[in-house]
């Protein structure tokens, strides 16, 4: 039994930090694949929005239906400028379907997840409503920034909850599930936003961020090359050290 792929479109993504790679690629070696047999991942995407544009105010929306299909399921993200200059303010902010909620921080700010955190157990604190991820007003002198997102545009999990009683999206009885999405945000000259997959339990257990997730091949194989290449330079010391 296999991870379930809904029918999307994958494009190449850009390589990610390679101790990210290094733990997906971890779990994906450690696990067997039918420990992933409840999860449904959306495969590898590459969905890009940016504010960039003609108007006066850009907005760059889209939606994310986790449950491929289902509306029900959606997470909307939206680049705003809400002046096309520089001097203004550049955020990246979600907006759940009407039921549905994602993990925040103590502040209820949307909280950047990294691989592995549990979502859905008793200690996450889910929210609904707009949140922002990240956000940066060049307006004043200071440029006061904000938001749980790296600034530097590398990714992290949202944590989410959606509500789908169509049988066709899992077994959970109450019709919840648990699910992340993993995404880069920068909010410089431009607000953008980068999705790379999106991921639920379709049993309605709790869920690690970026369980099921499959790294590209190139990365896998970039970071196989670079373990190969720290084992053989111990099995040169060790060699040296029983000449000795």
């Amino acid at each position: 039994m296999t991870t379930k792929h809904p029918r999307l479109v994958s494009k190449n993504l850009n390589s990610p930090a390679l101790s990210r790679v290094a733990l997906l690629a971890g779990a994906a070696a450690a696990l067997p694949l039918a420990a992933h047999a409840d999860i449904v991942y959306s495969g590898p995407q590459d969905i890009t929005g940016s504010s960039a544009g003609d108007g006066v105010t850009n907005d760059s929306d889209y939606t994310v239906n986790v449950a491929a299909g289902e509306s029900a399921s959606a997470f909307t993200f939206t680049a705003n400028d809400t002046n096309e200059t520089l001097y203004n303010l550049k955020q990246v902010y979600v907006t759940p379907a009407a039921g549905n909620m994602y993990i925040a921080d103590p502040s209820n700010n949307p909280a950047a997840l990294s691989a592995g955190q549990a979502i859905g157990n008793s200690g996450s604190n889910f929210i609904t409503g707009q949140g922002t991820l990240q956000y940066t007003d060049f307006s004043g002198v200071s440029s006061p920034s904000g938001g749980n997102w790296p600034s530097n545009g590398d990714q992290a999990y949202l944590g989410i909850e959606f509500t789908d009683n169509n049988p066709s999206v899992g077994s959970s009885l109450n019709s919840v599930y648990y699910g992340w999405i993993d995404l880069g945000v920068e909010t410089g000259i431009d607000a953008s936003y980068t999705i790379t997959g999106w991921a639920y339990e379709n049993d309605g257990d709790p869920i690690l961020a970026g369980a099921g997730q499959v790294p590209e091949p190139s990365s896998l194989a970039l970071f196989a090359l670079g373990a190969a290449g720290v084992l053989a330079v111990r099995r040169r010391k060790l060699a040296r050290a029983a000449n000795r």
